[in-house]
């Protein structure tokens, strides 16, 4: 699996968005290559997942880590139980403080198109956490979600 510092280095690449692209393809094939039909895929799952971590850690200290302190990137549902299956959702919360979203809002876009382009298609809410529990009060499968979440990047307090 590549480090954060090798996954740095794609930005710097002529077209960035093919290198990522090529990236997850090759790390999809190595998982893939690792498959045994007669063996649990808990592990395979679990590495798809840590794969996952490096490469959101990386693609957000690239657009947001200024602002850090406002946010926490977290991951949610199967994801957040590091069970990432090949076809999986990427279900990922942006926890924002009670700050104004608005002076954020193009970093947090230009993250999150980045993703969308290089074909990771993130189920993403961005909340804060008076929102977060709104929307579990209302939504059991929010609700259930927020069950498993862990912190990926960002502002641990806001996240704890």
């Amino acid at each position: 699996m590549k480090t954060e510092a090798e996954i740095v280095k794609l930005f710097a690449a002529d077209k960035p968005i093919v290198a990522f692209k090529t990236l997850i393809k090759e790390q999809a094939e190595i998982l893939k290559q690792q498959f045994n039909p007669h063996e649990s895929v808990l592990e395979l799952l679990r590495l798809k997942a840590s794969f996952i971590d490096v490469l959101l850690t990386t693609i957000w200290k690239h657009f947001v880590e200024n602002n850090a302190q406002n946010f926490s990137l977290l991951a949610v549902g199967g994801y957040g139980r590091r069970e990432l299956f090949p076809y999986s959702d990427l279900d990922i919360l942006i926890l924002l403080d009670d700050s104004e979203l608005e002076s954020y809002q193009e970093k947090l876009s230009l993250f999150s198109n980045f993703l969308w382009d290089i074909g990771l298609n993130p189920g993403l809410s961005v909340r804060t956490v008076a929102e977060s529990v709104q929307a579990a009060i209302g939504d059991q499968t929010v609700m259930t979600s927020l069950l498993e979440i862990r912190l990926i990047a960002g502002n641990n307090a806001l996240f704890e």
